[in-house]
């Protein structure tokens, strides 16, 4: 079944690729901010893969790929950092449009306690493990991402934060499926010597920190080119 990982890119990003044309929803009128913004964080993330892919802390079967690749990435992984964010940046903006989540926001006060203590803990585990590959440049991107969100983006960060929380219950299950759950084998096999080694399920913890930074940065360059949508606290409608 080597198409089961461009199944699981497809089927991520059809159903909310289709429903932004609906005519109470219009999210395709910000197709061209957020796929450049997409597509420009995608870059630094496929650099990383690159890089990781070359030193094996991390690496694809050939059991669930095409077998097409470039600088050592299978295609449906370029394909992930496109599928992956537009689908969760969609369900994130969708929450807030419809007022699904505004009685959950947290106030700034806590947004502040949250961040610092985050960014102290991720950022000690990271230099405390600095042997572990993924871990440490994993926690130092995260801790980075984060007080850059925090600094410059503090009210948007404070809806995604609520946002990011719902947003991983899609997130796992499509990671769970690339890292083993229901498979003879990972589609994305990692290197344990290399990561803390606690797993929600199949999933590295060091995922969950992971999709975060890959999922704010965009979100900060979608707000960079589109400054309207903070005005108006929500996107184009």
């Amino acid at each position: 079944m080597n198409y089961l990982y461009l199944l699981l890119n497809i089927a991520t990003i059809s159903v909310p690729l289709m429903a932004s044309y609906h005519p109470k929803i219009k999210f395709h009128k910000n197709h061209r901010a957020l796929f450049t913004a997409i597509i420009s964080s995608g870059l630094v993330f496929i650099l990383w893969d690159v890089l990781f892919t070359k030193k094996e802390v991390w690496g694809f079967s050939d059991s669930f790929t095409l077998g097409f690749s470039l600088f050592g990435l299978p295609i449906e992984e370029w394909l992930f950092f496109i599928c992956i964010p537009y689908a969760s940046l969609f369900l994130h903006f969708q929450l807030y449009k419809f007022n699904w989540l505004n009685p959950f926001l947290i106030s700034n006060k806590t947004l502040k306690w949250i961040t610092y203590i985050l960014s102290v803990v991720v950022f000690a585990i990271g230099v405390l493990n600095y042997d572990k590959l993924y871990t440490f440049v994993d926690s130092i991107v995260f801790v980075l991402v984060l007080f850059t969100a925090y600094t410059f983006y503090r009210n948007e960060l404070r809806k995604f934060i609520v946002s990011f929380i719902l947003i991983l219950i899609p997130f796992f299950i499509v990671n769970g499926l690339l890292t083993g759950t229901a498979l003879e084998e990972a589609i994305v096999w990692y290197d344990a010597k290399e990561q803390l080694g606690i797993r929600l399920g199949t999933i590295p913890i060091e995922d969950a920190f992971y999709a975060f930074s890959m999922l704010m940065l965009p979100l900060m360059i979608y707000y960079k080119l589109n400054p309207t949508s903070i005005q108006g606290d929500s996107v184009e409608h």
